[in-house]
């Protein structure tokens, strides 16, 4: 396990991260064997993406020249360097973390029987900017710190003196309660999308006890209108509403103006929180068929690319589901020109290990939307099938460009493994399900009409689809059903 998650791990690194871990590894402090970087700059170099027995003799060669290879000093070695790429990692993230970093120094200096640094001391380093769960947390922290330091500092020699002090303690409290409430908030949208995506019928007891012990208007009532963090419960309590109501579109606009008018206030973090839950609600309308959603999501979308809303800290990368949904949408709406466009400038900032793949498909989604579907089998030929996520975006588009090529035997086949493949898939959602087996099933039934193996009443065909309610891209098999009952019409 450890010598498949080193490569993993060194492949993930950015050029800058390659060379700061290399840094790293040079420290008297981390450094505990110059073999490690060795190893290191092995692997790093080399194009294997495993430790094959040819490359492990090859390391063992360079690192114990002479000697009869041992599989056991390797494998020893390789946990060592994947133990330190962990402690890198973890020290990168602690390095750049802001007001947590400070948190954890006022915890040792405490310790150690040193008074914590106050917020408002000028070598107090600046605390980030933009609210956040994260944010308050460490406000509530430092506050904290603030009023234990002046009570064990002795400075409180007054009774106006301690009344001073107490308001450390609330702004504590305060802090304490923001942070409590947005993680509650995040949570609950969180139930409803799991809600609706897995068809979760039961909620457990306690998470609703506590849904209920937190909610956001409570808390907005403790806070005075001119709180300078009034406007974080007028956000959550916006979000929470909206999901409360999913059918009122009211509440959707409510949140989506609460959003756009505090955006500047809030990190990066929970921009991209906010934006998601915007276009997950307006992807949701756009799926029941309310034409009005259509431009709100790609409304949505062209501010997320535009703004990087998809940044956060746990990536910088555009997430290989976003791009996938926004180029899906523009060619729902025949922006072919602006689904072009979007796919040259964009596939660059997925992941790099998704990167080529993201590109091929959504090259093939516009080259097969546009009718060219040599070309767009191609670009399904080229997706490395591994561990993609989309593997079944991947099997829809290779069933239908089959069908629009003629490739008869090829279709049936493909449909064969594809329901196989559905049947196994205990993670799909169940309506989805029965979506693309419908799909499947009316396809099959237009291949062997086409391919003439079997005696199709296309006239009950047209019917049987155009009154199915749960069918998988139904606009695509109305559009071949009417073609073919149409050339039926004409030879009779």
């Amino acid at each position: 396990m450890s010598e498949s998650n080193v490569f993993t791990v060194i492949r993930s690194f950015s050029d800058e991260e390659t060379w700061l871990f290399r840094k790293f590894l040079k420290s008297p402090y981390f450094l505990k064997s110059n073999k490690l970087l060795i190893l290191f700059n092995m692997i790093s170099r080399t194009t294997s993406k495993e430790f094959t027995q040819e490359f492990k003799e090859e390391i063992y060669l360079k690192l114990n020249p002479g000697k009869e290879f041992n599989d056991s000093t390797i494998r020893v070695l390789v946990s060592e360097l994947n133990r330190q790429l962990n402690e890198f990692m973890t020290f990168e993230n602690f390095r750049n973390s802001g007001l947590d970093k400070q948190r954890y120094l006022n915890v040792e200096r405490l310790k150690k029987n040193l008074p914590a640094f106050n917020i408002n001391e000028g070598s107090y380093p600046t605390i980030d900017t933009g609210t956040d769960y994260k944010y308050f947390l460490n406000k509530h922290f430092l506050e904290s710190y603030n009023f234990n330091f002046s009570i064990s500092g002795r400075k409180v020699t007054k009774f106006k003196n301690i009344e001073t002090e107490l308001l450390y303690l609330g702004d504590s409290l305060k802090f304490l309660h923001l942070f409590y409430v947005s993680q509650i908030s995040q949570f609950y949208t969180t139930v409803r999308i799991l809600q609706n995506t897995y068809d979760i019928q039961k909620i457990p007891d306690i998470i609703l006890k506590m849904f209920k012990v937190l909610d956001p208007g409570s808390i907005k009532q403790v806070l005075a209108d001119d709180d300078e963090y009034y406007f974080v419960v007028e956000l959550y309590e916006s979000m929470v509403n909206m999901y409360r109501n999913m059918d009122d579109t009211k509440y959707f606009y409510d949140y989506k103006e609460c959003f756009y008018k505090y955006a500047f206030r809030v990190s990066g973090d929970e921009c991209s929180m906010h934006i998601v839950n915007l276009i997950s609600y307006s992807t949701g309308k756009v799926s029941s068929g309310i034409e009005e959603f259509n431009n709100e999501l790609f409304e949505l979308i062209e501010l997320t690319v535009k703004n990087k809303y998809y940044q956060n800290s746990n990536t910088e990368h555009l997430p290989h589901e976003f791009f996938r949904n926004f180029l899906l949408h523009g060619v729902r709406l025949r922006k072919f020109d602006w689904v072009n466009d979007f796919i040259h400038e964009n596939y660059m900032k997925v992941h790099p290990a998704d990167r080529e793949n993201m590109k091929q498909l959504g090259f093939a989604y516009l080259n097969f939307n546009t009718a060219k579907y040599d070309e767009a089998l191609k670009n399904i030929n080229r997706i490395t099938p591994d561990f993609f996520a989309f593997k079944l975006d991947i099997k829809n588009l290779t069933v239908q460009i089959f069908y629009e090529l003629g490739y008869y035997e090829e279709a049936l086949t493909q449909i064969k493994s594809y329901k196989e493949y559905l049947r196994k898939d205990k993670l799909l959602n169940m309506e989805k399900r029965k979506r693309y087996f419908s799909f499947l099933k009316f396809t099959e039934n237009l291949v062997l009409h086409r391919a003439g193996t079997k005696n199709i009443d296309i006239g009950y065909l047209k019917y049987r689809i155009l009154a199915h309610k749960a069918t998988a891209f139904k606009p695509w098999l109305i559009e071949k059903v009417m073609l073919l009952d149409t050339k039926a019409r004409r030879s009779a």
